[in-house]
Order: structure tokens, then sequence, then C-alpha cells
């Protein structure tokens, strides 16, 4: 029993050292904080500088983190679409400026703040006991701002030379395109001025547009309204996927009659495989080729794939699932693909 409580006793003692040692080891790493990560302002005034303090196993996660706590600030009020941001980057290319760093949150960082912030900047990081990296990003307001002022600017003289060469076309479909290719411009300049508000609202006071943007929403909207489409589908199976097509040009705001000027045709094949095993698989096919006013083919897409379940039913019903997401993703980036390349954008 002695001995037992002799034990007791030694483990006691060395768990006790232990636990002092670790909190120890815990005031002095927090004791040799730098000042900044505790009070960032302290660094960088919260008047001069947008800050946000992000950790990581390493440095670029660190940073990565960092960026994703700054969009953070602008979130409530920036929303992005995957499309837009491709067609705005295919119809003002981005080229990098030596005074400007263009950083891309991406979804896997922050998917409520997917967005492009500009002339974000890290400064300084710090490792902690654990090993995890501390790293302090910024933007400096003034500094932005005028990047963003330049930038807007330059918006403004693409849409004026946008909606200037929509009146020298009477071609429906290019005026379309051009009104589209502006309005995109101006979507990108509406999410670019409500950054500035917050990183510099006496610099978005200044600025004065030569257009309005909603206003140029409804023009954009009416010329849609001129295309008429017509959309025919060979095996399509209670015509579900022509809905899935009809509904997508409504969304844009198209018109589907059945004498459009503008013809969508294709087929749907799915047929059922033998993979010598007891689930039931399916193959599918989807080939869309589609003209304009002229009967010229201008848009062609063919994707295939292949579907599986318990019971056949399930299977197709999957390949049809399959072959929607398709189309509103590929064929629809293929669409208004062919309507950029109609912009001619001058220098």
């Amino acid at each position: 029993m002695k001995r037992y409580t002799t034990l007791m006793l030694l483990l006691l003692i060395v768990t006790t050292c232990y636990i002092s040692a670790l909190s120890a080891r815990r005031d002095a790493s927090e004791d040799n904080r730098p000042e900044w990560l505790i009070n960032p302002q302290s660094r960088y005034p919260e008047g001069m500088y947008l800050v946000a303090i992000g950790e990581g196993d390493s440095r670029s996660q660190a940073e990565s983190a960092a960026a994703a706590n700054l969009a953070h600030i602008f979130e409530t009020r920036i929303e992005a679409e995957q499309l837009f941001q491709e067609r705005y980057r295919e119809l003002v290319s981005e080229e990098s400026q030596q005074s400007e760093m263009i950083t891309d949150i991406d979804r896997s960082v922050s998917t409520t703040a997917a967005q492009t912030l500009y002339n974000i900047q890290y400064a300084d990081s710090y490792t902690d006991n654990l090993g995890r990296v501390h790293v302090l990003a910024y933007i400096d307001r003034h500094k932005t701002a005028d990047i963003y002022m330049a930038k807007i600017d330059k918006h403004n003289e693409q849409i004026k030379l946008l909606l200037n060469s929509i009146e020298n076309t009477s071609s429906p479909l290019e005026r379309y395109s051009y009104a589209s290719a502006a309005l995109v411009i101006s979507i990108a300049n509406e999410n670019l001025l409500d950054q500035l508000q917050i990183i510099a609202p006496d610099y978005k006071a200044m600025i004065q547009l030569d257009y309005n943007h909603n206003e140029l929403q409804l023009e954009t909207r009416e010329m849609a309204n001129n295309l008429k489409f017509m959309v025919s589908l060979d095996n399509d199976s209670d015509g579900r996927i022509e809905k899935v097509l009809t509904d997508i040009l409504n969304e844009q705001g198209f018109l589907v009659t059945d004498h459009g000027t503008i013809e969508i045709t294709g087929e749907i094949l799915i047929e059922e495989v033998d993979l010598q095993r007891p689930e039931k698989f399916v193959r599918w096919h989807l080939n869309l080729d589609m003209k304009d006013t002229g009967s010229q083919s201008v848009v062609s897409h063919s994707q295939r794939g292949r579907e599986g379940h318990i019971n056949h039913q399930e299977a197709v019903a999957r390949a049809y699932r399959s072959i929607e997401r398709d189309i509103r993703q590929e064929f629809t980036r293929k669409l208004f693909a062919y309507f950029d390349n109609l912009v001619k954008m001058e220098e």
C-alpha cells in the first residue's frame, strides 16, 4: 500500500511539472508574439489600410488564408459568377502592371467570397511554437484606390466604344453581342465600385461614368428579345433536354419559337452497356449544332459519358442529369464565346 502511495505521489509530481512546463512554454510563446499579431492597427492604421491575418502550416497557406480573410470584408457586397469572370477575362485582357498585384480568391479557400482583389500585399510573418505560420496581408487604401480609378476609367472608355459600335451595325446578332460585352464590363465596374466604396469612399464620390448600368441591362435584354431561336432534338425523351435548352435561352432573354431564325439542332443517344456486373449501365452521347440567321454552323458541341445504377431506369435518369449539367456549363460557355467573338475590341 505504501509503495502504491509513493508511486501515485511521484506520478502527481511528474504530471504537475509537465503541466507547469507546458504552461511556461505557452506563456513564453505568447510573450514573444509580435505586436502586429495582437494589434494589426498598431502597424497599419485603419484609416490608411485594410488588414487581415491568416494562418496555416506553411507561408503560402497562411497567405491564402489572409487573402481570403481580406475578401470577407467585401463578401456581403460582391458575388461572382464563373461564366461572367471567364467572359470578362476574354473580353478584357488582364495584363500585369508593375504597381499591381492581382489575387483571385479560389473557391476552395473561400466559397462565399469568390472575387478578385487588387494590390494585396503581404508583410510580416510569424511562426509560433507549434509550427503554425501567421501572415499579415494588407491593402494600402490610397495606392489601391488609384489602381481602381484607372481600371474603372478604362472600362468606362471600353463601354463607350462598344455602345458606339451598336449604332454602326444593323445585324441583330452583332448588336446584341456588343451590348452583352458592354454589360459584362459594366458588371465588372459595378464590382470595382462596390470594392472602392469600402477601400476609399472619397475616391468613389469623384467618379462620373458615361453610361447608366441599369439602362444598359434593359437595353441588352431588349436586344436579346430580338434574337429568336428554334430548338429541335432527336431522341429526346419527353422533350426534357429541349426544355433545358429553352430555359437557358429564356433566362438570357432570348425567345424560343417554332419559327426561330437561329436554329439549335441535335440528337441524344442513350444505350445500355453490359459491363458484366450486377449494376445497370448506360452510355450517353449528346450532339448539338447551332446555325446563325444565314444557316451557317457557328457553335458545335459534342459530349459523351456513362452512368450506372442498380436499376436501368435510374441509370437513364442519371444520364439525363449529366447531359443537362453539360449543357448548362459547357454548351452555354460555347454559346457566349460565339457572341463574344463577334465583338471587335479596340485597344
